[in-house]
């Protein structure tokens, strides 16, 4: 499925593809499990990390492929990051979604069959590796559509890209790529950012914070308000949806009644369990302002662990002949009273080879989840592990 020539599916018809295709339930449970093992804040883009993974599905061979369809358990990853894709920007005004592309300038991609090499008839025959034309087609469409020629020789080509990416999300994502290979071929970048005020502006106090090294003393936000919760009764965690001004995206936000390591209990459940409420309890939330920027980098050893390393070896492009040299992610959120502001961007380069009753109490005064759930499809784009407010 092209990633730029295809008209937007419907809502109806994502939310079909979602119950086949989980996988951004999946790399979420992975980054909760993999990334989140610490005690600092963290914050990931999942939807970025999709689109990239998406785009070395589709220049991938079979090998390739089938690791990336296991490890996401998503028979079709590149109509699920179409969908979402489309999701992301088409009416909707908080959220921007970019893919961008990049290729060595004298060498685009080809479709042409290359001619069998001429050797010395004591020599075994050279073979060329046989390219794949429907791999090779999706290169150059998306080559067409959104490539951009550069010289990947050129040392100041890393700065170039980094500075379109600071521009598609508004400078909240700087430097993402450190310095490319000399011999890079291909670059694709996926960028996500959103922002968007509170439906009910918060109020603030000072209030303890206990941090997972220290407890602190803090800005907390409060609300009271009618909102979609769960109230810990079924399996201990409890979890609350936080309205914005506009109703694409909402703030899922996770803890355990007990004070035990939320994130060792979040599953894809909770995120459809509160999706899936309708009936609204008058809840009392606190929780801390923050303002966090990822900390890990280089996602090969998470794609790795998730059984789809083959392409940081090989099996990339038209004729096998390139690997995934870099997967590169950055991502930043920040929340206050007014509201919130979240940016993420993720990139491979490719190289050869009434009377209100008593409300619930929804306090997040100890380390928590937070998510911005993609309201009608109920898959998060962002989450963040916050262990202390006061940190970057």
């Amino acid at each position: 499925m092209s990633v730029t020539t295809t008209g937007p599916p419907t809502v109806e018809a994502t939310k079909r593809l979602l119950t086949t295709n989980p996988g951004m339930h999946r790399l979420n449970e992975k980054v909760m499990g993999q990334v989140f093992t610490g005690l600092e804040n963290e914050v990931v883009c999942t939807f970025c990390l999709l689109q990239v993974l998406s785009l070395a599905y589709q220049l991938g061979n079979r090998t390739v492929r089938t690791e990336v369809e296991v490890g996401l358990e998503s028979t079709q990853p590149d109509d699920l990051a179409v969908a979402l894709l489309w999701a992301a920007s088409a009416e909707n005004q908080t959220l921007t979604g970019t893919l961008l592309g990049y290729y060595q300038r004298d060498e685009p991609p080809t479709c042409d069959q290359p001619a069998p090499a001429v050797r010395s008839p004591a020599r075994s025959p050279a073979r060329s590796p046989p390219q794949d034309p429907e791999r090779c087609r999706r290169i150059q469409e998306f080559v067409a559509d959104s490539g951009r020629p550069v010289d990947f020789k050129q040392p100041s080509t890393t700065d170039q890209i980094n500075a379109e990416v600071s521009r598609a999300t508004g400078g909240r994502i700087e430097e993402l790529f450190t310095p490319l290979p000399s011999d890079t071929r291909l670059v694709f970048v996926s960028a996500l950012v959103f922002a968007d005020h509170w439906r009910s502006r918060m109020v603030t106090a000072r209030g303890l914070f206990h941090g997972a090294k220290r407890d602190v003393q803090t800005e907390l936000l409060l609300l009271r308000e009618d909102l979609p919760i769960l109230d810990g009764t079924a399996d201990g965690v409890i979890g609350v949806s936080l309205p914005y001004e506009q109703p694409g995206v909402r703030m899922f936000v996770f803890t355990t009644v007990d004070g035990s390591d939320v994130r060792r209990r979040l599953s894809q459940q909770h995120y459809e369990r509160l999706a899936a409420v309708k009936q609204l309890t008058y809840t009392r939330v606190t929780m801390p302002s923050f303002d966090i920027a990822s900390k890990k980098r280089s996602y090969i050893d998470l794609v790795s662990e998730m059984g789809m390393g083959t392409m940081f070896a090989g099996g990339m492009g038209a004729d096998d002949q390139l690997k995934v040299a870099k997967l590169e992610h950055k991502a930043v959120i920040k929340t206050d009273r007014d509201g919130t502001q979240a940016a993420g961007a993720a990139g491979v380069a490719v190289v050869p080879l009434s009377a209100k009753p008593q409300p619930f109490q929804a306090r997040f005064d100890r380390p928590f989840v937070c998510s911005l759930v993609h309201t009608e499809l109920g898959v998060p784009i962002f989450t963040a592990y916050v262990a202390d407010p006061l940190l970057k």
